[in-house]
C-alpha cells in the first residue's frame, strides 16, 4: 500500500505493509493513494523513500524513477540515470544514464548538471572531456550545489579541465565547508594547516577539523585528536586527545589506532598498558599503516609485550618500507632494520 502526505508542500510518500497515518516529515496526515492517482513528483518521492530504506526492492526503486521520468519529472530523470549508471534495479547502461543526465541538465536541473560533468570527467558512458566537465561543475557550483563545489575544488587543485590554482581550490572547498560537509571541512582544515591556497592558520585548521570530527569523519576525528596531542591550534588536552583518537579508531582509521597504541605504551592520557598497545599496533599493522608496522616491529625487536623475534621484526620493517613511508619514518625503519640485523648477528655469534 502507498501512502502520501496530504500537505502538498511536504510531498512525503511511503510504501509498505505498515499503516502510515502521521507524516514523519511534517506531522501531517498520511492517506492511502492509488498508483493511477500519483503525480510525477510523488513517483520520484516514492523512489527516493525506497532507495533509502534498507532491504527494499531495487527493481521497484527503478520502476518508480522510470515512471517519474516518463512523466517529465527532472528529479526522476536524474535518479533514473543514477539507477542505470550504477545498475540499481536494472542492468547497467551508462550511455543511457549520461543521456538522461544531459537531458535534465539542459533543462537546468542542477544535480543532473553535476552528474553529467562527473561522467564527462571520468569517461562514464561518454568520451572524457575534462574542460567541459569543469564547466558543468562550475555551473552547478555557482548555484550552491555542494557536490559540484567539492569536485570543482579538486579540478583547480589538480589542474583538471582548468588551470591549476590552489587558491581557487581552497575557496571552492571552503564554500562547500560552509554548508557543513564533513569532507569539505576536513580538506579546508588541511589547507589552513599546510598553507595551501591560503595563509597558514593552525587555529582555523583545528576549527575545521573539529567540525569534520563532529560530522563523523574519521580522518577529521584523528586530526583534531592530533591537534590536541601536539597543541596545534588548540591547547594540549590529553582527555580530548584520547576521546577523538578512540572515536577515529572505532571507525578503523589506521593512524588513530597507531597513535592510541603509543598512548597506551607510554601511559599518556590513559593508564599504561603495553599489552593493549601491542594489540592496537597489530590492528594498525593489519590495516597496512606504516606507523603501526613500525611500532609493531619495535615490539618484536625489543620484546615488548611479546617474545623477542628478530625475524618477524625484519619482515615487518621490510613490509613497511615497501609501502613507501615518508622520509622521517623511512629513516627510522632503516635504522631499526639495521639494528635488528646487528642484534641477530650477535645472537648467532653467541651460539
Amino acid at each position: 500500500m502507498i501512502y502520501a502526505c496530504e500537505d502538498s508542500k511536504c510531498g512525503y510518500v511511503a510504501e509498505g505493509a505498515s499503516i502510515w497515518t502521521v507524516c514523519p516529515e511534517c506531522g501531517g496526515i498520511m492517506k492511502p493513494i492509488e498508483e493511477k492517482e500519483m503525480t510525477a513528483a510523488q513517483w520520484s518521492q516514492l523512489g527516493y523513500f525506497l532507495a533509502c530504506r534498507e532491504g527494499s526492492d531495487k527493481k521497484r526503486v527503478y520502476e518508480c524513477f522510470q515512471k517519474a521520468a516518463h512523466m517529465g519529472d527532472l528529479w526522476g530523470m536524474n535518479n533514473l540515470g543514477w539507477c542505470l549508471e550504477n545498475g540499481v534495479g536494472t542492468q547497467k547502461d551508462e550511455r543511457t544514464a549520461v543521456w538522461l543526465y544531459e537531458q535534465a541538465a539542459q533543462q537546468g536541473y542542477i544535480p543532473a548538471i553535476c552528474n553529467y560533468g562527473y561522467c564527462l570527467q571520468n569517461g562514464i558512458g561518454v568520451r572524457k572531456d575534462m574542460k567541459k566537465a569543469a564547466e558543468m561543475f562550475r555551473r552547478a557550483a555557482d548555484s550552491g550545489y555542494l557536490r559540484a563545489q567539492v569536485l570543482l575544488a579538486f579540478c583547480y587543485h589538480d589542474g583538471k579541465g582548468v588551470g591549476e590554482d590552489k587558491h581557487k581550490a581552497f575557496e571552492w572547498m571552503r564554500r562547500a565547508a560552509g554548508q557543513g560537509n564533513p569532507m569539505a571541512c576536513l580538506y579546508t582544515g588541511k589547507c589552513y594547516e599546510d598553507g595551501e591556497g591560503v595563509e597558514k592558520d593552525a587555529a582555523e585548521a583545528a576549527g575545521y577539523y573539529q567540525i569534520a570530527a563532529y560530522g563523523g569523519d574519521a580522518q577529521g576525528q584523528f586530526r583534531i585528536g592530533y591537534c590536541y596531542d601536539r597543541g596545534i591550534g588548540v591547547p594540549r588536552d590529553e582527555r580530548r586527545m584520547i576521546y577523538w583518537y578512540q572515536k577515529a579508531a572505532q571507525q578503523r582509521f589506521p593512524k588513530a589506532i597507531d597513535r592510541l597504541g603509543v598512548c597506551y605504551e607510554i601511559g599518556r592520557g590513559v593508564k599504561r598498558d603495553k599489552e593493549q598497545a601491542y594489540r592496537l599496533y597489530c590492528q594498525a599493522a593489519n590495516e597496512k599503516d606504516e606507523g603501526g608496522l613500525y611500532h609493531l616491529a619495535l615490539c618484536y625487536a625489543g620484546g615488548k609485550a611479546v617474545k623477542t623475534d628478530y625475524g618477524k621484526a625484519k619482515t615487518i620493517c621490510r613490509e613497511a618500507l615497501s609501502r613507501k613511508p615518508d622520509r622521517n619514518l623511512k629513516r627510522k625503519l632503516e635504522t631499526l632494520l639495521q639494528e635488528v640485523e646487528r642484534c641477530e648477528e650477535e645472537e648467532r655469534k653467541k651460539v
